[in-house]
């Protein structure tokens, strides 16, 4: 049985949530519509703390040690160093960056124009990119220790070796359109895909579909994998958390705004935590959400 527990609602943001990112054992971090990232520590969340802001939406976010880097609306990444109160600002992509994560001395980023692009760790202005697509890049999860699973805009998802900056296999069609979210399954390696057609889909990593849920009645913004439970659960515009079984991709359990205290918009952004088996969400109603996710044997 998997239980659920509202644990606070963090209301700090003036723009939409549309990323999280986690920052250590008991913290975390989001980024927002107003330009803010807030950190917050989930044993004391209310209230967070401004560590950057720039004149722009941020629809990514990372940190690094001491070292923030977020993606805007228009492509570009700023590389704020919270210590020393200063910044790198580059134009890197354009129309948005959907995703930064690290890879060794790389920091990667998914471009609105299709680029995989990435830059060295000690010289942000070293540069690499590889163009996957001519639409946006808009998901990304990584399925080995150097290869990662990339959802774009044009509905499909393509394999690339990070450390060679090459593509290594595609799914064409994955779905009717946009890819906006990709999640593993570590225990079976099943990728889960999610998308602007509503439908959650399951693959193996060589690309064979295993199953097609009709899973939201609107676009899937995010998915998220809770390793200590083997549970799936995803986020949509339509407002609603879904919870799934990873074994016979069965819902579990929803949590709703009206009725569980959750989000009143569009569910963006999705971290699981660990930490107390927190389970974090972002939203277009300004808020966040922390949850508890428990799962006992009866």
């Amino acid at each position: 049985m998997v239980e659920v527990q509202k644990i606070t609602k963090l209301t700090g943001h003036k723009g939409s949530i549309f990323s999280l990112a986690k920052r250590g054992d008991q913290h975390f971090i989001s980024s927002g519509g107003e330009g803010w990232v807030v950190s917050w520590d989930l044993n004391n969340p209310d209230p967070g703390r401004l560590v950057a802001k720039v004149d722009s939406n941020l629809f990514s976010v990372y940190i690094d040690g001491e070292t923030i880097i977020a993606g805007d609306m228009n492509g570009g990444i700023h590389w704020v160093d919270i210590q020393n109160n200063s910044s790198i600002d580059l134009a890197l992509h354009r129309n948005g960056v959907f995703g930064i994560f690290r890879l060794g001395d790389w920091i990667y980023s998914l471009g609105g124009s299709g680029y995989l692009s990435r830059s060295h760790i000690q010289n942000p202005r070293s540069q690499e990119s590889l163009q996957l697509s001519h639409m946006s890049l808009r998901s990304i999860q990584m399925i080995s220790d150097d290869t990662a699973a990339i959802g774009a805009s044009n509905g499909n998802i393509y394999f690339v070796n990070l450390n060679e900056m090459s593509m290594i296999n595609m799914i064409e069609n994955a779905h009717d359109n946009s890819v906006f979210a990709l999640g593993l399954d570590n225990k079976t390696k099943m990728l889960w895909s999610g998308g602007r057609d509503a439908q959650i889909n399951i693959w193996n990593l060589e690309g064979d579909l295993i199953n097609s849920i009709p899973a939201h009645m609107y676009t899937v913004n995010s998915l998220a994998y809770l390793s200590n439970h083997g549970l799936m659960v995803s986020g949509s515009r339509d407002k609603s958390i879904k919870i799934w079984d990873t074994t016979n991709f069965r819902l579990i359990k929803v949590i709703e705004g009206m009725r569980d205290g959750g989000h009143l918009n569009s569910v963006n952004c999705l971290l699981w935590t660990g930490y107390k088996d927190y389970l974090i969400s972002g939203s277009d109603d300004k808020s966040i959400c922390i949850w508890r996710i428990s799962k006992s044997k009866s």
